[in-house]
């Protein structure tokens, strides 16, 4: 599935207006193209164009379509329809990410054509959507995934909030393969808002060396019991006295995964 947001003027009086207009005069596009696998046809994007063109221009209305790339690499088509007034509706619609050229290039014809058709509002025809219905469905993050970045994120606020804002405000929504980077990213950002207490504690067990020995060390203790390795060192550094029973409470807890596995 993609993901369509509609953007309009404060007032779209004026180009509501012309658009009821042109759509009483404005008839489907022709079905001019054919399928010859499914036996089928179906409207080109030049046949939409055509069954807009006159009403539209005879009513002050125009359309651009262009393609643009959010903050977070995806590529949207931009559905612009204007008005001689100067008031406008804008459609985006999510593309799929595709790496094959010629795929992508029938999904672009794809989505522009059915983009134009909804803006307009063109009776619409199902067509065989060829190339573009055999592009690979994204893979999603399980829910445990999900889960394990919450944990990463720990309830920090300002960690939560920029992460959210480069998935769409939903962690699901983040494929498989954008999974390790992400993880990353996270990491970085608890060192970036990590309190001073914690860093102090860092750099006084030498921590932040990834070939120091208690460095290896937490990260054996992480990668046993599936524990952020963040979490640990703060679990850890609440009260430094109690470093060291903290530090064993977590080793008790690998020792006895590790027999419950044997």
């Amino acid at each position: 599935m993609c993901n369509e947001e509609i953007k309009t003027e404060k007032s779209i009086k004026n180009i509501a207006t012309a658009l009821s207009k042109a759509q009483v005069v404005m008839r489907g596009a022709k079905k001019d193209s054919k399928n010859l696998f499914f036996k089928s046809s179906y409207s080109s994007l030049a046949s939409v164009f055509e069954a807009i063109r006159e009403p539209f221009t005879s009513n002050g209305l125009a359309v651009s379509q262009l393609m643009d790339v959010r903050d977070d690499g995806r590529t949207v088509i931009i559905t612009k329809l204007m008005h001689v007034s100067g008031e406008s509706i804008e459609s985006k619609m999510l593309l799929p990410e595709i790496i094959d050229p010629q795929k992508l290039g029938s999904a672009i014809s794809y989505y522009r054509r059915y983009s134009l058709m909804a803006i307009a509002a063109i009776p619409s025809e199902d067509d065989d959507g060829n190339e573009a219905a055999k592009a690979p469905k994204p893979s999603y993050i399980s829910s445990r995934q999900v889960a394990h970045l919450e944990e990463l994120i720990n309830g920090n606020v300002e960690i939560r909030k920029k992460v959210l804002a480069n998935c769409g405000n939903n962690l699901s929504s983040i494929t498989v393969d954008r999974y390790p980077g992400a993880i990353k990213w996270i990491e970085s950002l608890l060192i970036e808002y990590a309190p001073k207490e914690t860093m102090d504690f860092i750099d006084q067990f030498n921590l932040a060396d990834s070939e120091s020995d208690a460095s290896k060390f937490i990260d054996k203790i992480s990668e046993s019991l599936d524990q952020p390795r963040k979490k640990i060192i703060e679990d850890c550094s609440k009260d430094p006295d109690k470093f060291q029973k903290n530090l064993d409470k977590y080793v008790e807890k690998m020792n006895i995964k590790k027999s419950e596995e044997n």
